[in-house]
């Protein structure tokens, strides 16, 4: 009997471990394409290729990269900053670097987790098969596991998290308590919003209770959280286009506190009145609200079986209260400085919902998980009824677009200085972002895309365009082919 029991754990322990890879071949199956060769097609995610193709050939890159010619404080980063570095750069150093790696990353990463969560927490086969089973089908990761985004990631982070939490709470070992932190400090360093997970930390490393010590924690916290913040946003650079950007630099104090309203205003109506574009997107709202109110309404009220009847019993469950902040401050951080009106809300509150879930099944709590999974098989079978959603419907998502001999020529004629300086002199003002651009570009050369104005061009050495659309002074033409132009600055950025 024990020996029965012990091989359906490990069983359910390896499914676990293993299911990112089995969620690719089941797509792979379905689709009819190998979901393991997706290649890069967002912006985001040929950014993120471009910086580890940089980063293995040349450590950081020499020139600028990012939006316009908006540059970060300190060093050359983009708009994404050390995040695809952190993330994947080791696994890239390790295994090289293909258009179809970073997918491969990001599992590697969900069986990391996993296998971290099995070996500390030991979960019984059901937990672990409902933690695999709602992962394979959970839609935010069906959607994005066959992308170059780092959305897949998040899963895999949210486990190493669990295992170390649940493990100190245990066994009350400093060492799980001491990575927990770790892993928090680097989860923050990739998304800021995770900084919610030093809230159960700082509770357990003030021995569970209130006073003093728990403050001072709570205080470290809170300094690890802008020390963190302000370093990423040393390093990354501006994006000029986004809410938080400009409201930092508003005119005066009253357009600050005006501006703060009306976006949260605009969000909040975009979130729970206005319908998006994506089915999915809108359903997700939903499911994310729907349990965030339940787990608010279960921290003072539960329901219990007395006798054969169902009843309802008052009193404070602080598990369940802090499963509703794991939820609702993501979700209040995201009204407040970012957008829910496109993909971004999506993807930056999805695996928090996920997380619940599992951390609830952990500690064997099931009503509430069970109605994740309830909403998430339905999610799923809606999905499969709709025309193909997300990164399903991108043309060249499973196939390589045919690469130009003139884009070829274009990319070769920009060279690249070792001896400079100036990092100027080694960037590139872009709006051709194909896999063929990033490719074959000198890796150490910086790429600045965005629309082209007189007021955003001009510093950079050389300009790659299809074709150049305002009047810019002092450029040569270096290359002038159909859907490849190059130009050069006359006066050298060393002098």
């Amino acid at each position: 009997m024990e020996s029965t029991k012990r091989f359906w754990t490990r069983s359910a322990c390896a499914l676990l471990i293993l299911t990112p890879f089995l969620q690719l071949g089941v797509i792979s199956l379905i689709l009819g394409q190998n979901a393991f060769a997706s290649y890069p097609v967002w912006s985001d995610e040929t950014d993120y290729w471009r910086n580890l193709y940089s980063f293995i050939h040349m450590g950081l890159p020499r020139g600028y990269s990012g939006i316009a010619e908006y540059t970060p404080m300190i060093g050359t980063l983009s708009v994404h900053g050390p995040t695809p570095l952190l993330l994947y750069g080791g696994f890239a150093k390790v295994f090289g670097l293909t258009f179809h790696s970073i997918p491969i990353f990001n599992a590697l990463w969900i069986s990391l987790g996993g296998l971290v969560l099995c070996l500390l927490v030991k979960p019984r086969a059901s937990y672990a098969l409902f933690m695999s089973g709602l992962l394979m089908i959970y839609v935010p990761a069906v959607l994005y596991c066959v992308t170059s985004m780092t959305e897949l990631f998040n899963y895999g982070i949210l486990m190493l998290y669990m295992a170390f939490l649940l493990r100190h709470h245990s066994t009350g070992g400093k060492l799980s308590l001491i990575l927990g932190w770790a892993v928090v400090c680097f989860a923050c360093l990739y998304r800021i919003t995770y900084f919610v997970l030093f809230l159960p930390l700082v509770w357990q490393s003030g021995g569970n209770r209130a006073g003093k010590r728990t403050a001072l924690y709570g205080l470290l916290a809170l300094v690890l959280s802008i020390g963190l913040y302000a370093f990423t946003m040393a390093v990354t650079a501006p994006y000029p286009a986004g809410f938080l950007y400009n409201w930092l630099r508003a005119k005066d104090a009253g357009t600050f506190i005006q501006m703060f309203f009306s976006h949260a205003k605009s969000n909040l109506k975009d979130y729970f009145i206005v319908a998006t574009d994506s089915p999915m997107q809108d359903a997700f709202h939903w499911l994310y609200s729907g349990m965030m109110g339940l787990c608010l309404v279960g921290s003072f009220l539960r329901l219990t079986r007395k006798a054969g009847r169902i009843a309802v019993e008052t009193g404070f469950d602080l598990l369940v209260f802090s499963c509703f902040l794991m939820l609702f401050i993501p979700f209040a951080v995201v009204v407040m400085l970012y957008e829910t009106n496109d993909w971004s809300d999506f993807r930056t509150l999805s695996p928090f919902l996920w997380a619940v879930a599992g951390l609830l099944v952990l500690r064997r709590r099931k009503v509430l998980p069970a109605l994740v999974l309830a909403g998430s098989m339905a999610m799923a079978v809606w999905l499969f009824t709709l025309p193909p959603q997300g990164a399903y419907q991108d043309e060249y998502r499973f196939t390589l677009q045919p690469y130009s001999q003139t884009v070829q020529e274009a990319c070769g004629a920009i060279e690249f200085d070792p001896h400079a300086k100036n990092p100027w002199t080694n960037t590139i003002r872009a709006d051709l972002c194909t896999l063929q651009t990033i490719s074959q570009i000198h890796p150490g050369m910086g790429l600045l895309y965005g629309w082209f104005t007189p007021e955003n061009t001009g510093k950079s050495r050389w300009i790659l365009t299809d074709h150049l659309k305002i009047v810019v002074q002092g450029y040569e033409s270096v290359v002038h082919g159909r859907g490849a132009k190059v130009y050069r600055h006359v006066e050298s950025d060393e002098e």
